[in-house]
């Protein structure tokens, strides 16, 4: 390998004969760097650069030739890779000139893929907003001002906006077609890493991640990820008694690169994800690990990380026991561990945030329920009533740390802190609507905003509100209608007393609506077996509850805990109706708390709509982690006007 410049441009050579002639670009700019008002955007060139460049080049009369293209958008850097013959490269590096001066238009085309494995949480309170916390959450669609063409532009290599890096494996390809750099582009990448930035617990519904760390994004950083899977391996196996797979996903940010460490095929709950992180906390490492890693990492040196270390300006030492070490002291020093609501965090860490204050300030109330929103000072929390026995929920951010408001177009608004703490508002569940719209506003002047879909989940807060406002609507026309009846039923009798049979001896005609079925509005208790109403005279049943035991493969654990079956019954009363196995939860315990749901049953019932007098049956599966659940129970809540709790009497 050999290093020169050409023009102000770096070039690398390698010999690589074997592979044929290859050419590649490597930008220092990322999803790191591009603004969240223009998220999409360097995807959206990425594909067109994509295209265009993978059309057939012409070679002479009659002949055309295509090269091998590959552009792909990372992290913090974007690159181009090419193969083919010496003649077709030239042609394609030179219409790459061209497009990044602007003299060659370019279609539209798909945008490129990005894979980013990691928790948007973690990484935004560790490095701050960019459009990578929105790639990582996969979710949003955000609704940017895209201007493919005009990036491009800027991260041409001759404009001398970012630094640029070239390699090939054949000298005839080291070439001018890119203009002299007109100044020197800045010598290295500064690092983005929080000073607020705590390590400790970060508290998610159990899933694969285990635990994040940071290290330097060099040889010796690469080596003490690998020590610390290492000793995570041995650990899992010492707790679980089994080989389990570990995948770890690293995110190089210019100087620091994320690493996140999960477990491959199976989830880890409770006390075993307990024990896993404390050992991998109090047991020391021993030193011909983290000497193995260092001569590993000197006999693997992927070129694809010296060019990104070289574009970002930073040094690509050979790793040493001392700089592993040295690496393996930050590791320690940013470790964050991915507990569940039943894990506990290892002796000496905390949260990573603060568990900020119930405010006390202005409350706007819900239209259906018990749910409000409170805008106090400096906090605003949003509370989410319970069912019977179950508690309710809360989320807040920090006003005066807020970093992003996410305007959705189903007229809802998100509003995010430094922590990545969120809090959703949906806007016309609430009495006070325009008043807490134009709170909002005041108290969110100055923080970026952008538009989306998929920002916020509107449908059941508006679900309570339409079946809230159908139970009031029926406060009203039922007793106008007994009124109505009573008077029939009157004339009716007269009418009978001159011969007609009485009820009791008459027969139903064919075809003629069965009695309508008892309404109960509100909270209800009731037993495994037995059918409740609901207010719009839906009903539910709940059938049986049975404990079930898993496959090999099962989604969780299977050397403790319970797995239960549960089967139910949803029968319609209106139209458009919809039975949602969302809404059935299991819970146990005092205070209640809930089960993890689980997909692994037979005949699960569906999420879809029924019409009226269709029934739905199917099952619903449920996984404790607890050896001896106590109190164990069913509960089906669409919103807050029905609640219907069914006690677990006998587990079949």
């Amino acid at each position: 390998m050999q290093w020169r410049e050409v023009d102000g441009y770096d070039w690398c050579v390698i010999e690589t004969p074997e592979s044929g002639p290859y050419l590649s670009l490597t930008l220092g700019y990322g999803l790191v760097h591009e603004p969240i008002d223009q998220y999409g955007t360097l995807q959206l060139a990425a594909g067109m650069l994509q295209a265009e460049l993978s059309r057939p080049v012409e070679m002479g009369f009659g002949r055309a030739s295509v090269p091998e293209i590959s552009v792909s958008v990372g992290t913090d850097i974007t690159s181009v890779g090419m193969h083919g013959d010496i003649a077709t490269l030239r042609a394609a590096w030179q219409r790459l000139a061209e497009v990044f001066a602007g003299r060659h238009q370019l279609d539209a085309a798909p945008p490129v893929d990005v894979n980013v494995s990691a928790a948007p949480r973690d990484l935004t309170s560790r490095f701050g907003l960019s459009s990578l916390t929105f790639a990582a959450s996969q979710t949003l669609e955000i609704q940017a001002q895209q201007d493919p063409m005009a990036l491009l532009r800027y991260l041409d290599p001759a404009a001398g906006n970012v630094r640029a890096v070239m390699c090939t494996n054949t000298e005839q390809l080291v070439n001018s077609s890119f203009a002299p750099l007109p100044r020197t582009v800045q010598a290295s990448e500064p690092s983005r890493y929080r000073d607020e930035a705590r390590p400790g617990a970060m508290e998610f519904r159990a899933g694969y991640a285990l635990i994040s760390t940071v290290v330097p994004t060099s040889a010796d950083g690469s080596a003490a990820a690998r020590v610390l899977a290492q000793q995570l391996s041995q650990h899992i196996r010492d707790v679980t008694r089994r080989e389990l797979g570990l995948s770890v996903s690293l995110l190089p940010i210019g100087p620091d690169t994320l690493v996140t460490y999960m477990t491959a095929d199976t989830i880890l709950y409770g006390e075993q994800r307990s024990e896993i992180q404390a050992q991998l906390v109090s047991k020391p490492i021993p030193d011909h690990r983290i000497a193995e890693a260092a001569q590993g990492e000197m006999n693997n040196r992927p070129l694809a990380r010296i060019l990104d270390n070289r574009v970002h300006g930073l040094a690509e030492d050979p790793a040493t026991p001392e700089g592993t070490q040295q690496a393996l002291s930050r590791a320690r020093a940013t470790m964050r561990f991915f507990t569940d609501p039943h894990s506990r965090t290892p002796v000496g860490y905390g949260p990573v945030a603060d568990e900020l204050p119930s405010p006390e300030g202005q409350r706007f109330k819900a239209k259906a329920g018990r749910d409000h929103v409170i805008v106090g000072t400096d906090v605003l929390e949003r509370r989410r009533s319970g069912s019977r026995g179950v508690p309710s929920e809360y989320d807040r951010v920090d006003l005066n740390s807020l970093i992003l408001v996410i305007d959705d177009v189903e007229d809802c608004a998100v509003l995010i802190d430094a922590e990545y703490r969120t809090v959703e508002i949906v806007f016309d569940t609430h009495r006070k609507q325009q008043q807490l719209r134009e709170l909002i506003a005041q108290r969110t002047v100055g923080v970026p905003r952008i538009t989306a879909r998929n920002a916020a989940l509107p449908g059941p807060a508006r679900q309570r509100v339409r079946t809230t406002q159908m139970a009031k609507l029926g406060v009203v026309v039922i007793p106008l209608a007994i009124i109505g009846f009573a008077v029939f039923m009157s004339w009716l009798d007269d009418f009978r007393s001159v011969g007609e049979p009485a009820p009791e001896h008459a027969s139903q005609e064919p075809g003629e609506p069965a009695e309508e079925p008892e309404r109960d509005v509100g909270s209800v208790d009731t037993v495994v077996g037995e059918m409740a109403t609901l207010s719009n005279w839906s009903r539910v049943t709940v059938n049986s509850v049975t404990e079930i035991e898993p496959g090999e493969d099962a989604e969780y654990p299977t050397e403790f805990g319970h797995h239960y079956q549960v089967n139910v019954e949803y029968c319609a009363a209106e139209e458009a109706d919809a039975v949602d196995p969302e809404h059935f939860r299991m819970f146990h315990g005092d205070p209640a708390q809930l089960a993890h749901g689980m997909d692994d049953i037979e005949d699960p019932i569906e999420a879809r709509e029924l019409s009226l007098g269709e029934c739905a049956t199917g099952n619903v599966g449920f996984y404790t982690a607890v050896d001896d659940p106590e109190e164990l129970g069913v509960d089906y809540r669409p919103g807050d006007l029905d609640s219907i709790t069914w006690v677990v009497e006998d587990v079949e």
